[in-house]
């Protein structure tokens, strides 16, 4: 059997390599992966990343490197959808004071995450090509976090008192904070709408008891198998693609869904 290098997620958080599993590299940046490919590749070993995206220009390199993901622009789409569709159906829903604008905050992750940039840009494109009328009251970054997020939305409550009518959240934690924050502030479930993207065990529970409106969902299965098929495939020192025939040259996109508040609760019944 032949050497793999398999590293683990390129983290969102800002936990050093040091304190990650042994074996286990995690780049703070995009650009960090290089320096694990250049020694990697120097030593002919195959590298697998999943999660954090490197840059383009890293990913061309080299042959035996391939990337697990989700598309960024697709999960930020199928946010914009969420509330392009609700708006669509009962415009009431998320312009709940009639003004003939949705006013909306928004919470970012990180400033140099490729994520967070392409959410932000795509889901506010979506509103704006579905004819959402926007307004957008401020935004801030959360670093992914939920009490950070908690925090920033608390202040905001009390910065613009009965104006914020939308939180669009580049993923469930920070989605989950404002949430929290609302809920000191004795803001009822639904009363603001609040999407999130990741669709993580805790988003999901939160979408089925009416506090998040919406959420984006990979499919988990799917993204798993991916990795082990990649990572089995080049320790054999095979082809991935006849592993993985979904292969986009060195990337696999993982399948995603939006989940609404209705779908969520009908999945938990099935």
């Amino acid at each position: 059997m032949g050497r793999m290098a398999y590293i683990s997620r390129m983290k969102r958080s800002s936990m050093p390599a040091s304190q990650a599993g042994s074996g286990t590299s995690v780049p703070r940046y995009r650009t960090a992966a290089a320096v694990i490919i250049d020694k990697a590749q120097a030593a002919g070993v195959p590298v697998l990343l999943f999660n954090r995206e490197p840059v383009e220009e890293d990913m061309n390199r080299w042959e035996k490197l391939y990337y697990v993901g989700a598309d960024a622009k697709e999960s930020a789409v199928l946010q914009g959808d969420i509330l392009v569709d609700a708006y669509r159906r009962d415009s009431r829903t998320l312009d709940a004071n009639g003004n003939g604008l949705v006013s909306y905050v928004l919470l970012e992750g990180e400033t140099s995450h490729q994520d967070s940039l392409i959410r932000t840009e795509w889901s506010i494109q979506t509103l704006k090509d579905g004819d959402v009328p926007l307004e957008k009251i401020t935004g801030g970054i959360a670093n992914w976090d939920r009490s950070q997020a908690s925090a920033l939305m608390e202040q905001w409550l009390k910065e613009y008192p009965g104006q914020i009518e939308l939180v669009v959240s580049n993923n469930d934690d920070m989605a989950l904070g404002a949430i929290d924050a609302m809920n000191r502030a004795g803001i009822g479930a639904n009363s603001i709408k609040v999407v999130g993207i990741d669709g993580t065990p805790v988003g999901i529970k939160a979408l089925e008891e009416g506090y998040l409106f919406g959420t984006v969902e990979s499919d988990k299965e799917r993204y798993s198998q991916a990795i082990f098929d990649i990572a089995w495939s080049l320790s054999l020192g095979q082809d991935p693609k006849d592993r993985v025939p979904q292969l986009e040259g060195n990337y696999y996109w993982c399948p995603q869904r939006a989940l609404t508040q209705d779908e969520a609760k009908l999945l938990k019944n099935q």
